[in-house]
C-alpha cells in the first residue's frame, strides 16, 4: 500500500495538496488490514474480524479474498462498506516511531509521497503558511495518534493470551460451491470457552478498557466470511458443520 515514505517535513512538502477525491484505489490490492480495539466492534458487523498468527497478535479485518475484484472498492475508487478502517483513512500518513526517543508517544509523521492523493495539485494544503498541521493534517494526526495507542493496549494485554491456550491457529473451515471445505490458514482466532476460563482480575481489566467486548464482537463476526469469500467466485456459504471454530452458525 505505501510505495514510498518520506518524513513530513513542511520545508519540503509545504507544496503538497490533499485530493480527497483520489479515493480507495490504492487499497485494491489490500486483503488484510490492521484494527486498532475500539475499531473492532463497528468493523465486526459487516466484516470478518481476526487475530494475526505472528508476533504481535494483532486484530485484523479480512477485507479481500485477493481473486475477482474487491467487495469493498469501486472501480472508480469509492468505499462502498459502511465501516472504513482508521488504517485507510489516515492513509497516506503513518506515524513512525523515533529511533532515538525513549519514550513510544513520540513519533515521527511521514507519508507515502507517491500516493494518488498528491498528484493532482488539488485539494488542501496540509501546512499553514506559518509550516504548521493544517486543519486535515492535524485531523489526519489525531487518528493517527488514537489508532497507535490502540495497537499499543493491543500489544500489552494480547502478547502473554498468545503465548497460551487463548488462541486458536486452527484453520478456518468454508463451504464452497460444491460442498467441498475449504480452509483458510494464516490467522488466530479466540477458542470460544477460553474468555470463561480468564482470571477474573483480567476479565475486570479487559471489560474497563474494551477488550472484552472486542473479543465477541469477533467471535460474532466470523459470520461474515460468507460475503468475502463469495466476492471471489467460490464461497457460497460458511458451513455450520465444517465450521467447527465459528460460533453462532449451529
Amino acid at each position: 500500500m505505501y510505495q514510498h515514505l518520506e518524513a513530513l517535513d513542511p520545508a519540503l512538502h509545504g507544496h503538497l495538496r490533499y485530493d480527497p477525491e483520489a479515493g480507495y484505489a490504492f487499497a485494491a490490492n489490500v486483503s488484510v488490514c490492521l484494527l486498532a480495539p475500539f475499531e473492532v466492534p463497528e468493523a465486526a458487523k459487516e466484516y470478518p474480524v481476526v487475530f494475526s498468527s505472528s508476533r504481535p497478535c494483532l486484530p485484523q479485518v479480512l477485507l479481500y479474498a485477493g481473486h475477482g475484484r474487491h467487495p469493498y472498492i469501486s472501480p472508480s475508487g469509492k468505499w462502498l462498506g459502511r465501516y472504513i478502517p482508521a488504517m485507510l483513512r489516515s492513509y497516506p500518513f503513518i506515524l513512525g516511531a523515533q529511533e532515538d526517543s525513549d519514550t513510544s508517544e513520540d513519533f515521527v509523521l511521514m507519508t507515502d509521497i507517491k500516493a494518488p492523493h498528491f498528484l493532482t495539485g488539488r485539494g488542501k494544503q496540509l501546512f499553514t503558511p506559518e509550516g504548521s498541521p493544517g486543519d486535515l493534517l492535524e485531523a489526519k494526526i489525531q487518528i493517527l495518534r488514537k489508532f497507535l495507542k490502540g495497537l499499543q493496549l493491543a500489544k500489552a494485554f494480547l502478547a502473554p493470551l498468545r503465548d497460551g491456550d487463548f488462541f486458536s491457529d486452527d484453520p478456518l473451515l468454508v463451504r464452497d460451491r460444491n460442498d467441498s471445505g475449504l480452509e483458510l490458514q494464516g490467522f488466530a482466532t479466540v477458542r470460544p470457552p477460553a474468555l470463561g476460563a480468564l482470571d477474573p482480575r483480567i476479565l475486570s481489566a479487559m471489560a474497563q478498557n474494551g477488550l472484552l467486548g472486542m473479543f465477541y464482537a469477533h467471535q460474532h463476526s466470523l459470520t461474515n466470511l460468507a460475503p468475502i469469500l463469495r466476492a471471489s467466485g467460490g464461497v457460497v456459504a460458511v458451513d455450520p458443520d465444517l465450521g467447527r471454530n465459528l460460533p453462532g452458525l449451529g
